[in-house]
């Protein structure tokens, strides 16, 4: 039954419709057969003549492409603009004990901000530590003083963004 939702079959279906309306038509007022879809076929045509002999300065088509020029470029700068939120600065904060620094990126199809390069800092040295996870905890490393903890917390980087996400909402992060 899909084909009944079709366009192909919608559009046909009309135009079907539409010459047995006007065959019926033809028929009540004791017309030719066909003479309204004749008609009108005539008229579309004088029409189409008619608009294709127009004079046309050359002018008014510099104006026209000029004024669709102008249209898309104005369009396409709106679109790429991206107006940043209050809590765009606020990209580091001590959360769980762990001083974490991350990146916002727009997300145009959700149109919500999401975080991104959420990345945990050394106590020590304040140098980015890449974490290894184990299969039951994290490990956090720093590769500059070689500093080595472990957390219980396997979800601590979805606890942070939580906590992030929530703090946004809450108006309690530093701008």
């Amino acid at each position: 039954m899909k084909w009944i939702k079709s366009p192909w079959t919608i559009s046909l279906g009309t135009a079907i419709f539409s010459m047995f309306l006007a065959m019926i038509y033809d028929y009540l007022k004791k017309n030719p057969f066909l003479s309204t879809i004749i008609e009108v076929v005539k008229w579309v045509s004088n029409k189409i003549i008619l608009i294709l002999n127009y004079e046309i300065k050359v002018w008014w088509i510099l104006c026209a492409i000029l004024a669709i020029v102008i249209v898309i470029v104005f369009i396409n700068l709106k679109r790429g603009k991206i107006i940043k939120p209050d809590f765009y600065n606020y990209r580091k904060d001590t959360l769980k004990d762990w001083t974490w620094t991350w990146d916002w990126q727009y997300d145009s199809k959700s149109r919500k901000w999401d975080i991104i390069n959420l990345i945990v800092r050394c106590p020590s040295c304040d140098t980015p530590m890449y974490n290894i996870y184990n299969g039951y905890y994290f490990d956090f490393k720093c590769p500059r003083c070689d500093y080595n903890t472990k957390t219980n917390n396997v979800d601590i980087r979805n606890d942070v963004k939580i906590i992030i996400k929530s703090n946004i909402e809450k108006k309690i992060y530093k701008k």
